[in-house]
């Protein structure tokens, strides 16, 4: 897309292109903090947060606390 702008004390728009980017933002994050106590925080709700959630809890469960 492209989009012609007109700044006070030029005499001449220019163009600009504009180029769509596809921005992923990590839903999920997680922390073990010791002593049996393991912090996940879910920042927002996307159509992949359940598989996220899912891949950290069964990787969280095979390797077990940290000692």
């Amino acid at each position: 897309m492209t989009i012609s702008i007109l700044r006070e004390g030029q005499l001449e728009p220019f163009d600009v292109t504009l180029v769509r980017e596809v921005i992923e933002v990590k839903s999920v994050r997680q922390k073990d903090l010791g002593d049996g106590i393991y912090y996940v925080r879910i920042a927002s709700f996307q159509e992949r947060t359940a598989k996220t959630w899912s891949a950290h809890w069964s990787r969280r469960r095979r390797t077990g606390p940290t000692p």
